[in-house]
């Protein structure tokens, strides 16, 4: 299994909290069902949602989980074989879709 940050993780952290892009790679076994979401077009765009916690978590998973809380969507694009380019995009917080960092009541 393998993600990897291709900005620095404080990027991320500031990107949770005031919003931003963050770009990533995984790996297909972060996240299974993406071959065959993308199919032939090769890319795709995702709004994160919250994973279910009776399966067991990836670390995609619980970075997805807290990209949620803030309304974000990722764009995955097939690089590889079993290897996707994903650009995360965090609304700043007060945007529609943004919970300023915490789940919606």
């Amino acid at each position: 299994m393998s993600v990897t940050h291709l900005k620095a993780v404080k990027n991320f952290t500031a990107c949770l909290e005031h919003g931003g892009q963050h770009r990533f790679e995984i790996t297909l076994d972060e996240m299974p069902a993406l071959e065959a979401m993308l199919g032939p077009s090769h890319s795709l765009a995702i709004p994160c949602t919250h994973t279910d916690n009776a399966v067991e978590k990836t670390v995609w998973a619980t970075l997805v989980d807290l990209m949620a809380d803030r309304g974000a969507t990722c764009y995955y694009q097939r690089v590889a074989h079993h290897r996707y380019s994903v650009t995360c995009v965090i609304p700043p917080p007060g945007v529609a879709g943004s919970t300023g960092g915490r789940a919606a009541e």
